[in-house]
Order: C-alpha cells, then sequence, then structure tokens
C-alpha cells in the first residue's frame, strides 16, 4: 500500500506537469486574482503558476494568481475560493443625491415615464444600459455623431434620467449634442439644440413629442446671443421648463453664468451631502425683488446635490464629479417626475413649487437671507418627494 507522502507528491508533480500545460496553451496576459487556498497547499505550486501568498491563516492562505489558472486548480481538486472584496463607503460609492432631495417617496407615485428630458451637452454614450431604450433623439451639431467623446454629457444624462443614477430613471432622453470634445458649446449649435428640443423626434413644433424640460449645464458670464436668447424665451413660452447649472464662479455675488441668469430659466446652485454650499458654486444677485420671486434676472432658484457626484461615464464606465453641471439634472430630473404626474402644469407652475416646497438649508446663517430666499442657493434645496406631491 502506498503511503500519504507518496500519493501527495504523485498529485503535486502530475498538477505541475499539467498547469505547465496550461501555461504554454494560455494567454499570458492574465489578470491577477486573491484566492483562498487551503493552508499547506504547496507553495512551489504557488509560484510554479506565477502566484505570491499574502497572507497565512490556521486554516486558509490567501494568495494572488493569474485569473487563468483557477479553474485549473479546481480540476486539480484543490480547494480555491475567492477573496470578497470591499470598499470604504466614501460619499461617492453611491448616488448620495437621491436620497438627498428624497426620490424614494416620488418615486412610488411616478419615476418620469412620459416625460421627455432633452439634454443640451457633448451627447452621450448610446450603448450604456442604463439609458437602454430610452434615448428617442440623438442628434448632433458639433460632429456627425452624437456618440459622446467628452464624458459631460453622459454623467449629466445618468444624473437626470440613468437606471442606476438617475432622478427619473423612466424618462425619455433627448440627447442633443451642442458641446464639442473639449467642452466648447457654440451660440449657433445651442439654438439648434434649442430648436430640436422645441420639435421632438417628429420634427414638428407642437406635438406631444416635444420635450418636457431642456436640461443645460453649460454656461458664459456673456449672454446668449439675441437669435439664439429669442429661441429660449418661444420654448419657455411653448410650454417647455427651463433649467441650467448657476456656475462655478462664486463666491462673488451676481455670478451666475447664462443661460441661467436669463428670468425664463431654473438657475440651479450647488450644495455637499452635509448642506454646505461649495466655495465656487456661483451667488445670485441681493435684490429684493428675489425674496419674494426669484423669477427674475440673476436670481439664484433653488439648490441641489452638486459635490462628489457618481454617476455614469464613457464606455459603459462611472466617474465622481462636482460642479453646478451636476446640481442642474437633479432639478431637471425632478421637474420630469412633476410633470410625469401633472403633465398640464405651466413652467411658472413648476416653479412655484420648487420654491413652496424646498428646504431652506441656510435660514438664519445666509449671506443675504430673507423670507426663505439667499443667494447661494436661493429658495432652498430642492425636495422632490413634495414637489411631485404638489404638481
Amino acid at each position: 500500500m502506498k503511503s500519504k507522502g507518496f500519493l501527495n507528491k504523485k498529485k503535486l508533480l502530475i498538477s505541475l506537469l499539467l498547469l505547465f500545460i496550461v501555461s504554454t496553451t494560455t494567454a499570458s496576459a492574465s489578470k491577477q486574482i486573491r484566492v483562498y487556498v487551503k493552508t499547506g497547499t504547496p507553495e512551489v505550486l504557488i509560484k510554479t503558476i506565477g502566484g505570491k501568498v499574502i497572507h497565512k491563516f490556521n486554516d486558509v492562505t490567501s494568495i494572488e494568481i493569474p485569473e487563468v489558472y483557477k479553474s485549473a486548480l479546481i480540476a486539480l481538486g484543490y480547494y480555491v475560493e475567492d477573496v470578497p472584496v470591499f470598499r470604504i463607503l466614501g460619499d461617492c460609492d453611491y448616488p448620495w443625491g437621491l436620497s438627498k432631495i428624497n426620490l424614494n417617496t416620488s418615486w412610488q407615485i411616478t419615476k418620469g415615464s412620459g416625460s421627455k428630458i432633452a439634454i443640451l451637452d457633448t451627447g452621450i454614450d448610446k450603448d450604456n444600459p442604463d439609458f437602454t431604450g430610452r434615448i428617442k433623439m440623438c442628434t448632433s451639431y458639433v460632429s456627425t455623431d452624437c456618440e459622446d467623446d467628452h464624458g459631460h454629457g453622459t454623467h449629466v444624462s445618468g444624473i437626470a434620467a440613468g437606471t442606476k443614477y438617475g432622478v427619473a430613471p423612466e424618462a425619455y432622453i433627448y440627447a442633443i449634442k451642442v458641446c464639442d470634445k473639449n467642452g466648447y458649446c457654440y451660440d449657433d449649435s445651442i439654438r439648434f439644440g434649442i430648436i430640436d428640443a422645441r420639435k421632438g423626434p417628429d420634427g414638428i413644433i407642437g406635438t406631444e413629442d416635444d420635450a418636457t424640460v431642456i436640461s443645460m449645464s453649460f454656461g458664459g458670464s456673456n449672454g446668449l446671443s439675441r437669435s439664439t436668447y429669442t429661441e429660449l424665451k418661444n420654448a419657455y413660452n411653448q410650454g417647455i421648463i427651463l433649467v441650467a447649472a448657476a456656475g462655478n464662479d462664486g463666491p462673488s455675488i451676481n455670478s451666475i453664468n447664462y443661460p441661467a441668469a436669463y428670468p425664463e430659466v431654473i438657475s440651479v446652485a450647488a450644495i455637499d451631502s452635509s448642506d454646505n454650499v461649495p466655495s465656487w458654486s456661483s451667488r445670485g444677485s441681493a435684490s429684493s425683488k428675489c425674496t419674494s420671486n426669484p423669477a427674475f434676472k440673476g436670481c439664484m432658484e433653488v439648490a441641489a446635490p452638486g459635490v462628489r457626484i457618481l454617476s455614469n461615464y464613457l464606455r459603459g464606465t462611472t466617474a465622481c464629479w462636482s460642479g453646478t453641471s451636476m446640481a442642474a439634472p437633479h432639478v431637471s430630473g425632478t421637474v420630469a417626475l412633476m410633470k410625469a404626474k401633472n403633465p398640464d402644469r405651466k413652467p411658472l407652475e413648476i416653479r412655484q413649487i420648487l420654491w413652496d416646497t424646498a428646504y431652506d438649508i441656510t435660514a438664519g446663517h445666509g449671506s443675504y437671507t430673507a423670507n426663505g430666499y439667499d443667494i447661494a442657493t436661493g429658495k432652498g434645496l430642492i425636495q422632490a418627494d413634495k414637489a411631485v406631491s404638489l404638481a
């Protein structure tokens, strides 16, 4: 009868031979993975396959090996178990902005089905599964294709309407590319983008597929051309809600960018997960007109999450970005929810509900605070649950 030691040596030799065969018939560019094996698994075997021991315990040993050898070890009868991997829970490991504006309650009413969000930006990652079946328009005025070659448009679209990270995950998306791969958005392209949003996929103004809301996460210190601003006003008079990032030029007063500074547009400031307004978030006007009705030129209207926001990015990946660009689509998505519940609401009615239901996060300590208005957050942080309920 052969001894146990002899049998173990025989198994090791057979294993080394078979693993050598695997190594000569499989691509060498296999990624390293960390697994548990039983303590006592021959280290010569581990080294032969290009592995190394990480930690030893009485029962198991963690090792790193090329991934290609995992199945081979199991086939040879060795115990192999994946080492679970966890991540620290930073504020960009989950979409904290969604819970901050209280979406769970509003999602019990609607997730935005029927609403159409026109996103004027750098395009969209068309093949991203988070947008599957919901990109109903995809046009470009800076290149031959609406595919995103920057990432900003995809990130913004994910916040507004992505399946995993979006405020309105059932809304339709109109991806209108008006900004180039370097992030520049020219006035003539913007004008065409607004016209597309007004027409919708059928190309006719005044039909059911016209955009519900136009979301603009771009801006500049100078206004739009007269003709493009006229087009923007036409969209507003048509009943389309306009939302734009306030800009990242704070903390100076009167630093809201255009188009957010226009009276027809909902200007959106940024806050972090602790309700603080970052210094870079643009500030609005301290005019007494803004306190009762922030739908005046230069007034800040509302605030939304805009610091370390997790969302979609190019080629199916994700990214963590900050800016009022990230805050604006939180509002655009919320508007889509409100209009999905009540499509007959007019732009000024939607705005009034957003103001009335906002949480005054700067009460008592904000700059130029009066009647719930301040230059940093306008009427306050949007509350999707209350806004949708009243829509």
